[in-house]
């Protein structure tokens, strides 16, 4: 790391560990802390200095994806499988060197099932890279299903199918949207193996993160709910409240804040609170519910995308009036300005969506263990269809 004061250089390697009297669990020789932490330790350790602290980010570790380099020029620390992609202001440590450190990257597979999966790679690792955590991303595909809109090359390149990784143990798992709304769940031709993965996961992933459709075929699976469909899709960016302030989920949230939403169906308030198992922590007057947890904080459910870039919408209205799908005066709600599409939008909900993900990182952080090997498991909980 990097440390500037007044003009100087002061490199020192800073461990996510560094302070062991702060260390509660004795199963994890690391403990995850906010940016509170640091400046107030690094302070404590050079009281003299007048420290600037512009970045304080751990890499995120990458395949060599052809994102890497744009993320990287988006001043997020990028490694990529060979070597540590550098980053301004921040000084890059050799593989050596972090194989010597304390510490373990959290291992994050992410079953991408968007269509376009190289934005979809681009967004996410833009989030998970913007935390003090190093994370090591594995991307995976259904085998069930042959992509249309990614090449075979990428996909071969950079992707593992779940038979490639089924023997093995993930920090977390994040499961993405699909654009299969209108069909019930039985009718997703990779269904079936859907079901299997999300099975594995209970026993061999430590923290599970569904988005969108995802997040309603977690809950179908592990509750058996029902999506509903909404008169009108709900498409626009839309104004958010946390509901439980004191989770650590939403720690640190605004008491109003913005998140993109795209789709066509709803999770019922109703039927979750029939499920004693499940929180709900967040939501919107506009568009129903957005963030909901397993009380065992293992099961993340999110219905919207914070993880959207500023023209992610733009590129969906455009997309579905081309195809005749939507009116183009039919415009995203609070989006454009002046509800003008030929105007750039801005993003308003960056800094929440990476909030959100560093608290994800950081709970799984307290969850997980120093031997991925040893993780939590739920293979042996009581029935996910317990009711209320």
């Amino acid at each position: 790391m990097l440390i500037q004061s007044d003009g100087e250089r002061h490199d020192s390697l800073i461990r996510p560990a560094t302070h062991r009297l702060t260390t509660r669990r004795s199963s994890a020789p690391f403990m995850p802390f906010d940016g509170t932490d640091i400046h107030c330790g690094l302070r404590a350790l050079f009281p003299s200095l007048g420290l600037v602290f512009s970045h304080i980010f751990m890499p995120i570790i990458l395949p060599d994806l052809p994102i890497a380099d744009r993320i990287a020029a988006e001043g997020i620390s990028v490694m990529t499988e060979v070597e540590f992609l550098r980053r301004e202001g921040i000084s890059v440590i050799p593989q050596q060197t972090a194989e010597r450190q304390d510490i373990r990257p959290l291992e994050i597979a992410v079953l991408n099932l968007m269509p376009h999966k190289q934005r979809t790679e681009k967004q996410l690792a833009r989030l998970l890279g913007h935390t003090l955590m190093q994370v090591h991303m594995t991307l995976l595909r259904t085998d069930s299903h042959e992509s249309a809109n990614e090449s075979t090359d990428h996909l071969e390149r950079f992707y593992k199918t779940w038979e490639d990784v089924r023997g093995r143990q993930f920090d977390g798992l994040i499961v993405t949207g699909a654009p299969v709304e209108h069909l019930n769940f039985a009718e997703v031709h990779y269904w079936e193996e859907l079901n299997e993965i999300m099975t594995w996961a209970r026993a061999n992933v430590c923290s599970r993160l569904s988005i969108c459709w995802g997040a309603q075929a977690a809950l179908h699976h592990a509750h058996g709910i029902e999506k509903q469909p909404l008169h009108r899709k709900a498409f626009g960016v839309f104004t958010h409240q946390a509901e439980n302030w004191q989770h650590p989920l939403v720690e640190g949230f605004d008491d109003q804040f913005s998140v993109p939403v795209s789709r066509n169906t709803e999770i019922l308030r109703t039927d979750i609170e029939q499920v004693k198992e499940l929180d709900i922590l967040a939501s919107s007057q506009e568009t129903g519910l957005y963030l909901l947890q397993n009380i065992n904080q293992r099961d993340t459910y999110m219905f919207n995308h914070p993880e959207y870039g500023a023209k992610t919408l733009r590129k969906e209205y455009e997309r579905d009036v081309t195809a005749g799908k939507r009116d183009p005066r039919d415009v995203p709600l609070n989006y454009f300005p002046n509800n003008d599409p030929s105007l750039c939008p801005k993003n308003n909900w960056r800094a929440n969506g990476r909030l959100f993900y560093a608290n994800w990182l950081n709970q799984m952080y307290r969850l997980t263990t120093s031997d991925i090997r040893d993780i939590p498991t739920l293979s042996n909980d009581r029935s996910s269809h317990d009711r209320v």
